[in-house]
């Protein structure tokens, strides 16, 4: 299968051990972005928090068919078919990510609940108009198409069917000079704003159900990673590389003080097919 620049970039990059191992160490299954309400919260906490309250927003139930763009190692699938009986596919960059997902998928018997596809969210490898939602966690910061995936989504959607993600984001007013240096820690050419998914849902047949801005929350997890890294270094060391680490507090120092600066957002965008 043939992947943009960006794409295979970042599929390269999650493939590898190290990251492989510092997600493992740092976060767990579930690799995204957290909700803390009162800052002491473990990461594995505020990954929950952010879980419940995106289900919050929508009625699921057995027969409830998702699609999970960009799954990781597939946490969310997991938490949504235990929890409201859900049918999930999950479309996901990495084998190495997509591996795990089915072995931890096979130990807790719900391989028949949970199917994990290797594939682009730019070129989803699935039929037309099968789901009810597609839902996205902190992936399409890596598309360098978000129109395409917006069209794609449209294609697999049922009518009337929902689209909800998370994303991390720049700031409307974001200038470039500041924007440039954390898109390079991260090898990827932009990232999308608020007002730029409301135009791109627009443009390709979607209604807007509500959008829930809280950039507050993408600093406060990168604080707490740098965190936890920090107090763990020795650990992390014996299964990461150090000049990964290294790498790793340069970019999280970097998009925390750019956060600070409130030039970075985060949110839930919650949107319906026409």
């Amino acid at each position: 299968m043939e992947y943009s620049k960006t794409i295979a970039k970042t599929r390269d990059y999650y493939n590898s051990d190290n990251m492989m191992n510092f997600h493992s160490f740092i976060y767990g299954e579930n690799i995204h972005i957290g909700l803390y309400t009162h800052g002491h919260e473990s990461i594995a906490e505020a990954n929950l928090n952010a879980l419940d309250m995106i289900t919050s927003l929508l009625t699921l139930s057995p027969s409830t068919v998702i699609l999970d763009l960009g799954s990781g190692y597939g946490g969310t699938a997991r938490y949504l078919t235990q929890k409201f009986g859900c049918r999930v596919d999950c479309v996901n960059l990495s084998e190495t990510q997509n591996e795990l997902n089915r072995q931890l998928n096979k130990k807790l018997g719900l391989e028949s609940l949970i199917q994990v596809i290797d594939g682009s969210f730019e070129a989803i490898p699935t039929t037309s108009n099968i789901y009810d939602i597609v839902w996205s966690q902190d992936a399409l910061l890596y598309s360098s198409d978000r129109l395409k995936v917006f069209q794609e989504v449209s294609r697999v959607l049922k009518k009337k069917g929902e689209f909800i993600l998370t994303d991390v984001m720049q700031s409307d007013n974001c200038p470039v000079e500041v924007s440039k240096p954390i898109l390079a820690t991260v090898d990827i050419t932009s990232l999308a704003s608020i007002k730029s998914y409301q135009k791109i849902a627009k443009d390709t047949g979607f209604e807007e159900i509500q959008i829930i801005a809280m950039p507050e929350q993408l600093t406060n997890q990168y604080q707490k990673t740098l965190s936890v890294m920090d107090q763990n270094y020795d650990e992390l060391a014996k299964s990461c590389d150090q000049e990964f680490l290294e790498y790793q507090r340069v970019r999280l120092n970097k998009w925390v003080k750019t956060g600070k600066q409130g030039y970075l957002n985060w949110g839930i965008l919650h949107f319906r097919k026409f």
